[in-house]
């Protein structure tokens, strides 16, 4: 229920999330000091950036409407991708974006009955890669980090489960379900 941070020569892990009843899916920025990490507030997972220190925390979300999940900081440290469910809609599953100097969050792609998830930046900020159901498979799509130049990546009739950019963002491997068959 809390995020510890252990070294790796060894000795007793700190926790770092005394500032909540549980917390979860922790992500390093890539200062290597920053961390999110993941706690129910007001009903629903929100995201919340602390240090290495567990200073107390800086809310990243704070909406009640719906479950923000699997935090993703741009590799500038500058943006956060992350996936949203709103509660109005449990088959929805939206991409969204905070720019952590203003704090402002803009969907980068949601549609009504649309499950997206697992949003990755591309090693040079430029794309988040998303896989979204919204040509019937678990195919992978790629967006601008502005929500422009949606495009769709694959089209192999069968589902993605699982990607990773190239260090140069030249390729992506991938994972593929062939009806189990991965």
């Amino acid at each position: 229920g809390h995020v510890h941070i252990a070294r790796v020569d060894g000795g007793l892990p700190k926790r770092l999330t005394d500032f909540a009843s549980g917390a979860s899916a922790p992500r390093w920025m890539p200062d290597s000091h920053g961390l999110i990490v993941s706690v129910t507030r007001r009903e629903a997972d929100q995201l919340l950036l602390t240090d290495t220190t567990g200073a107390w925390p800086r809310p990243l979300t704070g909406s009640a409407s719906g479950d923000h999940w699997d935090a993703q900081p741009s590799p500038d440290g500058k943006q956060v991708a992350f996936t949203y469910r709103p509660f109005d809609d449990l088959n929805r599953l939206d991409i969204c974006v905070i720019d952590l100097a203003s704090g402002q969050i803009h969907t980068v792609y949601g549609k009504p009955g649309i499950r997206t998830r697992d949003p990755r930046w591309s090693p040079d900020g430029r794309w988040i890669a998303f896989i979204s159901q919204k040509a019937g498979n678990d195919d992978l799509w790629m967006v601008r980090p502005d929500g422009e130049s949606l495009h769709q990546v694959t089209k192999l009739g069968y589902g993605i489960s699982q990607f990773a950019w190239h260090p140069q963002a030249q390729e992506i491997l991938l994972i593929v379900n062939r009806a189990g068959a991965y």
